[in-house]
């Protein structure tokens, strides 16, 4: 998929493989003898078509530039899990700078998860940067598919990056936060990845949403057997997830247009209340941290925001899947994901009742 909209010059791999030096060994070597976590690294490097002159890359990451900003790829060394070698893949944009941490702040960042159009959470860390990140796992049952599906989230996290920082650093009085590469210096041109959401997603969203029915039938199947209760139709399925007194709450809706995207899948899980004592804004912001930083236990795909509808009372994770993203399969992954992610704040919520 993304390598037929890719329109770069068609370097043969092997060719820009030589040009690096080092040359780290997810690149050197066979791809049949690396690891579920180095292939998966390599198979993302090779989807997007990273020119080689505009990247770095180390042992088990890959820096990149689509223009002004650099884009870190990178992979966890293995960690058991369930009797299975999981490894992280984790994609991060530094878009803004000079941030200050304030509630303005969050709660402009909690408005702009509200609206996530690259599976990416908008975090903001001690360093006052603005980073957008994407978190997946991948293991050798998935490795034939998630990095490709990385790719394309990682594509579409770098051109957001790239395009929103000097609107986004106009809203937080910050800078975007642009470098050079350490030997190329700056990039002059734009990668042509920073077309991929108007020249690819944004045709896919113009037909009817690709998620109805088949793929709405396959979460609903798996719902059923793995939340508390679960109804559904053509258009959408919902569950409902363990979480203290009442449940949280998910809700899966192929009839959501998006006004930038068109037609997909508008997958949102909602907190019945706060699993901290802190304000809606500051839990969202906080929880975004925390996913990208806990034990592979969730993928980070979209952004905890505060709940729409006017109450501004608990928070809600929020993504929206884009119709070029729909394939056999990936609902029920999306949905075991939404269950991985309602356990994990339902931890964060039985911790805090504990502790008080």
């Amino acid at each position: 998929m993304l390598r037929g909209f890719v329109m770069m010059a068609d370097h043969a791999v092997q060719l820009r493989l030589m040009s690096l030096t080092p040359t780290p060994i997810w690149l050197a070597h066979d791809p049949a003898t690396l690891d579920p976590g180095l292939l998966s690294l390599r198979t993302i490097f090779e989807e997007m078509h990273i020119d080689a002159e505009w990247s770095v890359p180390d042992e088990r990451r890959f820096r990149w530039w689509l223009k002004g900003h650099a884009q870190e790829i990178a992979v966890s060394d293995a960690i058991e899990s369930h009797g299975m070698q999981v490894y992280t893949l984790t994609a991060s944009t530094p878009v803004v700078s000079g941030v200050a941490l304030n509630d303005h702040t969050i709660k402009v960042m909690a408005g702009v998860n509200a609206q996530v159009t690259t599976l990416s959470a908008f975090t903001l860390e001690q360093d006052g940067i603005v980073r957008l990140v994407t978190r997946m796992t991948t293991h050798a049952d998935v490795v034939s598919w998630l990095p490709r599906h990385f790719a394309l989230v990682a594509a579409m996290q770098a051109a957001d990056g790239e395009l929103i920082a000097g609107g986004l650093a106009e809203m937080l009085a910050g800078t975007p936060a642009e470098s050079a590469h350490p030997d190329a210096g700056i990039r002059p041109d734009y990668d042509d990845l920073v077309n991929i959401i108007d020249g690819l997603i944004v045709p896919h969203g113009q037909q009817p949403s690709l998620w109805k029915g088949a793929s709405i039938a396959e979460a609903h199947e798996i719902l059923d057997s793995i939340s508390l209760s679960s109804m559904a139709d053509e258009d959408g399925v919902s569950a409902e997830f363990s979480y203290g007194e009442k449940p949280s709450v998910l809700v899966m809706d192929s009839t959501l247009e998006h006004p930038r995207i068109g037609n997909g899948l508008h997958v949102v899980l909602t907190l019945p209340s706060l699993p901290f004592d802190e304000s809606p804004y500051a839990t969202a912001a906080v929880l975004n941290l925390l996913e990208c930083t806990a034990a592979p236990t969730t993928d980070l795909q979209g952004g905890w925001c505060v709940v729409p509808d006017g109450k501004d009372d608990t928070v809600a994770f929020n993504a929206f899947f884009p119709n070029a993203f729909r394939q056999p399969g990936l609902a029920t992954n999306l949905a075991l994901w939404m269950r991985g992610k309602a356990d994990f704040v339902a931890a964060l919520a039985a911790a805090r009742t504990k502790a008080t």
